[in-house]
């Protein structure tokens, strides 16, 4: 995954169409699952794997065991976005409390904890039975926060922008932390 990802940046980063259109000294990594795990260690939670074009980790459901156990969070260099869910039993745990990844990694972090769900929300899956992506957005609510929360992080670590939302409480998710300093 290391190579593939700093594969995928240096390309875009070469081609004369994408690189006119994308700021590559300036990259959100976001992944689900093993991808989480993948873009945690793109942000310094293994410190061989930090990618300085990365500038923000947006960890959905993410495998976060191993930095657990070798304790690498506190080296994680970006904003994190952490999100797990209600029925999400097999990985939303490790996030969670004064042991969990989100209380090991370094601020500015953020923690959404969305109601309901498994650890299929973040895929097609959530979507299923909806003609559209602007249809799923209206008729599931759980795809409309993360869809919010997901761009007003990456707006306001990428493009500086200001995040009324991110400073909120939280409105329609089970649980909501954050700490910017």
């Amino acid at each position: 995954r290391l190579h593939d990802l700093r594969a995928a940046i240096a390309k875009v980063s070469s081609d004369p169409a994408l690189a006119r259109i994308a700021d590559t000294t300036r990259v959100g990594a976001v992944g689900h699952s093993l991808g989480g795990y993948a873009v945690l260690a793109l942000g310094g939670a293994w410190p061989a794997w930090r990618t300085h074009e990365v500038k923000a980790v947006v960890a959905l459901s993410p495998f976060v065991t191993p930095f657990l156990a070798h304790g690498t969070l506190p080296k994680l260099a970006v904003p994190v976005m952490y999100q797990g869910a209600e029925f999400d039993w097999g990985m939303t745990p490790a996030m969670e409390g004064p042991k969990g990844a989100f209380a090991a990694s370094p601020a500015p972090r953020y923690y959404v904890r969305l109601r309901g769900g498994t650890h299929v929300e973040w895929t097609n899956l959530a979507c299923l039975g909806t003609p559209s992506v602007a249809a799923c957005l209206q008729a599931r609510p759980n795809a409309a926060l993360i869809d919010r929360y997901v761009g007003e992080f990456l707006d306001r670590y990428l493009k500086d922008r200001p995040s009324p939302l991110l400073a909120s409480v939280g409105r329609g998710l089970e649980a909501y932390r954050f700490e910017v300093r």
